[in-house]
Order: C-alpha cells, then structure tokens, then sequence
C-alpha cells in the first residue's frame, strides 16, 4: 500500500478516458439523428408491419416499396398519391416474381398488400 500516487494516477487516468469515450457516443448519436432529419431519412409517415406475413413475401415486398421508378421510390409514391395504383412497371416487376404467402404492411391508415395477386393498395 505504499505505492498509492501509482494507482490513484490510474484511476483517474481511465475515468478521463471514460468520460471522453462516452461524449464521443453521445456526439456520434446525435450528429446522427440530425443528418438523417437533413436527409429526409426520418419521416412522420406511420409504419405498421404484420406480424402475419411470411418471412419472404415481407422480403420482397420491402424490396418493391424501395424500387426506384422514374426517379421515385414506389413507397414515396404510394405516401404521396391517395389514390395510387400501381405502374406497368410495377405490375411487370410483380408478375415476374412468385410470390409465396402474403405480406402486408400499413402506411398510416392505407394496406398495402403483396400476394400472388401483385401489389395493392387499399
């Protein structure tokens, strides 16, 4: 116990370091969050996922909501129009694909659907 300097110069040592490790998470998270609200990434569209769905079809259904056409996602469409219906080349990419199960997913009060049938909105 003689050497106590040699421990307490240790202990503060790494509670520095702590406290430095913890406000570069904290910087970290929250240079984050703002750079996805800048991004649009982050959006008061209200989300509800089946927990009915198959594992696949939910697969492919994020896949098709997240297919860029004519410069626009299928699912910034479907938020945007009210009255959507899906494209050609939806249908196309739809049709092409075999669907197994049922996948559906909310977008506030609007079900949108993907079965064998192709996607719908309702």
């Amino acid at each position: 116990m003689s050497n106590k300097k040699a421990t307490i110069g240790a202990t503060i040592t790494w509670t520095v370091a702590t406290i430095i490790i913890l406000l570069v998470i904290i910087m970290f998270i929250y240079s984050s969050y703002i750079l996805a609200k800048e991004k649009d990434l982050i959006e008061g569209v209200d989300l509800k996922l089946s927990s009915e769905s198959d594992a696949g079809a939910r697969e492919t259904l994020f896949a098709i909501l997240n297919t860029k056409i004519n410069g626009e996602t299928v699912r910034d469409s479907i938020i945007k129009d009210k009255d959507y219906e899906p494209s050609e080349s939806v249908k196309a990419i739809t049709g092409r694909i075999k669907i197994q199960g049922k996948s559906f997913v909310y977008f506030g009060d609007r079900k949108v659907v993907l079965d064998n049938g192709g996607l719908s909105v309702k």
